[in-house]
């Protein structure tokens, strides 16, 4: 049994995955789910491993890549990490500056990739149980963030 029974369970969220652990799993949950909507938020695991930023950034491309081997018309929203409290603080900015990257990259009239900002807005102190892990409020603010933009290609899509 979950711990919050009335969270929704019907996701691909996975905690402690990194860019690598998605990787290896893509192809098969999107076989399964044959996705038009992908929410990602992933990068700061990769950050807390040590996997180097350059490999992070071509598997954010391979997953990409793979999502539209199943639905060249997916559209994808990729998050860039809200901040959090540690000795990884350049670490996750470089971060963010490769995922609005990988995002321009990637973006095609087909396949729409827009990138979700959780760094404005959010506090470490306030919105975390720990300095990383996103509390209640934590968790409100990143689903705020996700609906403006998830509202607005759903507009797109009429």
């Amino acid at each position: 049994m979950p711990a919050n029974a009335d969270f929704d369970q019907d996701h691909e969220g996975h905690p402690g995955w990194a860019t690598p652990d998605v990787l290896e799993n893509i192809n098969s949950i999107a076989a399964a789910t044959q996705p038009d909507i992908v929410l990602i938020d992933l990068g700061a695991n990769d950050v807390i491993s040590g996997v180097p930023l350059e490999t992070t950034t071509e598997n954010f491309i391979l997953i990409i890549q793979r999502l539209r081997a199943v639905n060249p018309q997916v559209t994808i929203l990729l998050a860039q990490t809200p901040p959090f409290e540690g000795q990884d603080k350049v670490a996750m900015r470089l971060l963010r500056r490769a995922i609005r990257s990988v995002a321009k990259r990637e973006n095609t009239r087909e396949s729409r990739v827009y990138v979700v900002n959780l760094f404005g807005g959010f506090s470490v102190k306030k919105d975390t149980f720990d300095g990383m892990h996103p509390d209640e409020s934590g968790e409100q603010k990143i689903a705020k963030r996700f609906f403006k933009v998830l509202r607005r290609v759903l507009r797109r899509l009429r």
